[in-house]
């Protein structure tokens, strides 16, 4: 639980840095080496495994009910993933943490992609600084691209950059 707490505190921190930026870059290069591989529950608590979803371009968003950030980029992570849904691309949220809110707050913040839940903070490996926290992994599970803080996902540039990711 120390970490969740760290995670917490650094968010938390990171609110204020994160309005000193006027124009973030939308993400960052990020090592190329394959994203840890993990399985974890749904919102059903059925198993979701990521190297499972080989072959697919995945856009995992790391996030938490209590982080406003986050839950105010949840609708553009939502109109990304119809935006480009078919594309061989999809949106995977990973709520970090206690997962007590997620099903009130998916009630009023509906998403059409998986939703799961490391409420143990068993991906500790992803190194996560803070949340939000994006990463982008290719069809063939390497980490492209990364960004923390809050995005608009589904900006013409943000659908631009990830139409180029797919090709």
């Amino acid at each position: 639980m120390n970490r969740f707490f760290a995670l917490l505190l650094g968010s938390a921190l990171a609110l204020g840095a994160a309005g000193c930026s006027d124009d973030p870059e939308l993400m960052e290069e990020a090592s190329g080496k394959p994203a840890p591989d993990f399985v974890l529950p749904d919102l059903d608590g059925q198993p979701w495994q990521l190297s499972q979803a080989r072959g697919q371009v995945l856009l995992i968003n790391f996030w938490a009910t209590w982080c406003a950030p986050c839950r105010r980029e949840m609708p553009a992570l939502a109109r990304l993933h119809e935006t480009l849904a078919g594309e061989n691309f999809q949106v995977v949220g990973i709520h970090v943490g206690p997962s007590a809110e997620i099903k009130r707050f998916l009630v009023e913040t509906p998403v059409g992609f998986p939703i799961l839940i490391d409420a143990e903070l068993a991906l500790e490996d992803w190194n996560v600084p803070m949340l939000p926290a994006t990463f982008l992994i290719d069809a063939e599970g390497h980490a492209r691209y990364w960004a923390v803080g809050e995005r608009e996902w589904d900006s013409p540039e943000a659908i631009e950059f990830f139409s180029a990711a797919l090709n």
